[in-house]
């Protein structure tokens, strides 16, 4: 009986844990955005374009090779990997000035998404 009832809380745990990891969002990001497609996907001159305006907006914060500086999380690697790009453009456009992120609205879509190309 004790090994029905572990495997039950078990059970439910993992669901629970699951139903919180699917229900969390980038920086709460809403759906919406997550959804929005990337339209410079795999552009070889958006990459470089991106480059480009990382080097001038975004290096300075989260490192030259983006790997991090600091108290600011990399770029390169770690949490932000498997996050849908439209979650990425709506945190740069929005910023997070609680977790240090300026917005980045003022600069235009189209030099927003070739830094989330590259």
């Amino acid at each position: 009986m004790a090994t029905v009832m572990l495997r039950t809380s078990l059970l439910f745990f993992v669901a629970l844990m699951t139903l919180h990891a699917q229900e969390s969002s980038f920086h709460n990001a809403p759906a919406s955005a997550a959804a929005e497609k990337n339209p410079y996907d795999g552009q070889a001159s958006a990459i470089s374009a991106g480059k480009t305006s990382y080097a001038s907006h975004c290096a300075a914060c989260h490192g030259v090779s983006a790997e991090g500086t600091g108290n600011v999380p990399p770029l390169a690697h770690g949490a932000l990997q498997g996050v849908p790009d439209g979650s990425i453009f709506w945190y740069i456009t929005k910023g997070g000035l609680e977790n240090g992120m300026p917005s980045w609205a003022s600069l235009p879509a189209a030099d927003r998404w070739p830094v989330v190309t590259f």
